[in-house]
């Protein structure tokens, strides 16, 4: 389960900048088709990421999968460049998120649980920001490490002020 429930929560994407918008604000849906994963417990049929600004340096995530079984994981934060390890509900009690900014369009997420990391993810949006792929890792409470692999397209119109 915890495997599982890691794996899930790797993929949700969000990065804040100092920029008036960021890519990742607006709707996007999982591409069932292009996703992979070394762990198989972990399988998803659908998947939504809405992002929304919420003033200037603060982004509000919600983020849901859904197993084939047609259960659903939901995750929900709220991050800012200043938020080290941000509180994260609908998960395990004492998960974390925090993230920065590595290019223009690329972005990493460092995931706690109780203060100790748990998995890292790598999201790369697109040239035009229509399409975000997620790499992530992490490692079970058996020591297993595993890569998972999101595509998410785009619903909604691009941010048109991002550097």
């Amino acid at each position: 389960m915890r495997s599982m429930y890691l794996s899930a929560v790797l993929c949700c994407v969000i990065a804040a900048s100092c920029y008036a918008e960021d890519p990742v604000i607006g709707i996007f849906k999982l591409d069932a088709k292009r996703f992979s994963s070394t762990d198989p417990k972990v399988v998803y049929v659908a998947g939504t990421i809405i992002a929304s600004q919420d003033g200037p340096d603060r982004i509000k995530m919600f983020y849901e999968r859904v197993r084939p079984d047609g259960s659903k994981i939901t995750l929900h934060y709220e991050y800012s460049p200043s938020c080290v390890d941000c509180p994260v509900s609908g998960g395990e009690l004492g998960l974390t998120v925090s993230r920065r900014k590595l290019a223009e369009r690329t972005f990493q997420t460092v995931w706690k649980l109780n203060g100790k990391i748990i998995a890292v993810s790598r999201n790369v949006y697109s040239r035009d920001l229509q399409t975000l792929t997620n790499t992530a890792q992490n490692t079970a409470a058996n020591g297993a490490v595993y890569k998972t692999v999101t595509v998410w397209e785009r619903q909604t119109e691009a941010p048109k002020n991002v550097h």
